[in-house]
């Protein structure tokens, strides 16, 4: 028999062998332990992937074939045979002229390479909530400026009509200038800018653009003028007193339009020469004075 003592050396001995760890991967039941994993920090990429808002200005010109011409007057952008305007704020309701100059035809006689068919364009720039308007300022009344009573005579009866309005896309990053597109005006059919003219009696011409074949060819930006030249495709009919000479005949013509700014303080009127080469316009002085 078992003596007392050697039964308790034994229970002894194996509960102390259940207590004791594992060895190897296997306790002593069989069952397999846990494999444990060192545990690394993962960083948090949410906040660093995240990039940052892309502003209206960006999304005009990411991503696209983008010609910029940038001079101390304005920036101009092309962007895929569209026309951008970046016109400072403070160009706002400053005057400037618009002239259409042709480069280059396939018709000399519709179009006269280095004349220009009409008068260049007297206008201005407005800029009224979320859109900017073109007006062709009253330039036609000269007074006393000092006078209050001519002011707002001038101010309720001379306004100055608007001739277009574009809507704003974006301002610059640092809002000191408005994007607006101006495509329409260079490729389009207004009469005021083309270079085509309407003909000298007995002949009479009438040009329509095709807008469809028509293309911004480059642009420029100097510090007080831009330039943009444009290729034209016109559908030009002609006709002498009553007699039609063709109709829609195809006419390519290349013209360069510059948009100039005039000075702050205009100039001082003087009376027509016809000596000198230049577009004439009419005064009409308004005074208190009594003839």
């Amino acid at each position: 028999m078992i003596s007392m003592k050697k039964k308790i050396f034994l229970m002894t001995a194996l509960l102390g062998m259940m207590l004791s760890p594992a060895r190897g991967q296997f306790g002593l039941l069989g069952r397999k332990k846990a494999r444990t994993t060192p545990q690394t920090e993962q960083k948090d990429t949410t906040q660093t992937a995240r990039q940052a808002p892309v502003s209206r200005y960006e999304r005009l010109f990411r991503g696209k074939e983008h010609t910029r011409a940038e001079g101390g007057f304005m920036t101009l952008h092309l962007v895929e045979g569209k026309l951008y305007f970046e016109l400072p704020v403070e160009m706002m309701d400053r005057q400037m002229l618009l002239a259409s100059t042709v480069t280059r035809t396939t018709d000399n006689t519709v179009a006269v390479n280095g004349y220009k068919a009409n008068d260049p364009l007297h206008l201005v720039f407005t800029l009224e909530n979320s859109l900017v308007y073109m007006r062709r300022p009253n330039a036609r009344i000269v007074f006393d400026e000092q006078d209050q009573r001519m002011n707002r005579i001038v101010q309720d009866n001379y306004l100055s009509p608007a001739l277009d309005k574009y809507r704003i896309l974006a301002y610059n990053p640092d809002s000191t200038a408005v994007v607006f597109e101006m495509t329409a005006l260079f490729t389009g059919d207004d009469e005021k800018v083309s270079p085509v003219g309407k003909g000298d009696f007995p002949m009479a011409i009438r040009a329509v653009a095709d807008k469809s074949l028509s293309k911004i060819e480059q642009i420029k930006s100097f510090p007080d003028n831009v330039t943009i030249r444009t290729a034209m495709q016109y559908k030009v009919s002609a006709k002498r007193v009553n007699t039609t000479l063709y109709t829609d005949r195809p006419v390519a013509v290349t013209t360069t339009r510059t948009l100039l700014l005039l000075p702050e303080e205009p100039m001082r009127p003087r009376i027509s020469d016809s000596r000198v080469g230049t577009f004439l316009v009419n005064k009409q002085e308004l005074s208190n004075r009594y003839d």
